[in-house]
């Protein structure tokens, strides 16, 4: 590394929490991804965590044995999800939310605490210059970090900064696989317990199959006016096949090969 024959791709779907994008985990990864960024602390309002850890499991568990990082933005204010609040008021500047309250600091800790028990990689857009923005110092106000006090593209020099944290970590990495080629190599793990209460207790109901994901298609229902037409989406009996290891991913789920091409969406 690095070398010509990398791939990039890029899965993320807008406004869309873990448990969301677990469902749809197949159709949004490459075959055999070895390295994924994750960044869920910018939906933490309406993040389910035990369905993030369950992600995380589930990710940990494909063949291609990945690395998984957080990388992790957060509210600077209160109002970062008001967006009609921050336009119609521009020039008032929201407090600053306390860093170690609300949903999104919550969120943070609980990657936090994946990320040690999974021995994964934790990166904070926060943390990585709280106390340069909160002393409001030259090129760290909210101005240049994140004008909407969530998105660093909002920032002057958001994007730059988050840039300059992931390729900060990617030469550090880097540099350690060097140092010890042995001990980086890809291959799949014995899950540790999990790490939250909620996860145990789901996996322990008997009622998960982390290895399927569903197959959505769409219907067309004409309206009483006949003028136009509605979708209706419909949920296909079919599951994806996948060989994975842990909880009820030991054998693989065929009852199709494949979505019916004409119907997959």
């Amino acid at each position: 590394w690095p070398h010509a024959e990398h791939q990039l791709y890029n899965g993320a779907v807008d406004a869309t929490p873990a448990q969301q994008f677990r469902h749809c985990m197949h159709g949004l990864l490459p075959p055999s991804p070895h390295l994924i960024f994750l960044e869920f602390g910018s939906m933490a309002r309406f993040l389910n965590l035990v369905q993030t850890e369950l992600l995380v499991r589930q990710l940990l568990s494909l063949p291609s044995a990945p690395a998984l990082v957080f990388f992790t933005v957060r509210e600077f204010c209160a109002t970062a999800h008001l967006e009609w609040k921050m336009k119609h008021t521009p020039d008032k500047e929201e407090p600053d939310l306390p860093a170690d309250k609300g949903p999104h600091a919550r969120a943070e800790h609980a990657f936090e605490s994946l990320c040690e028990q999974y021995d994964l990689t934790c990166l904070s857009y926060y943390h990585a210059f709280a106390p340069l923005y909160l002393q409001r110092a030259a090129n760290f106000a909210r101005a240049d970090v994140a004008a909407d006090c969530l998105h660093p593209r909002t920032g002057r020099f958001g994007a730059a900064y988050a840039r300059a944290i992931v390729q900060h970590w990617i030469g550090r990495a880097a540099a350690s696989v060097r140092l010890a080629p042995g001990r980086h190599q890809h291959q799949r793990r014995e899950l540790p317990p999990p790490a939250m209460e909620g996860t145990r207790a789901l996996l322990q109901s008997g009622k998960l199959h982390p290895g399927s994901a569903r197959c959505i298609a769409f219907r067309s229902v004409e309206s009483a006016s006949r003028a136009r037409s509605r979708a209706r989406v419909e949920q296909m009996r079919w599951r994806s096949a996948h060989c994975g290891t842990g909880e009820s991913m030991g054998q693989c789920v065929h009852s199709r090969p494949s979505c019916p091409v004409s119907r997959s969406v």
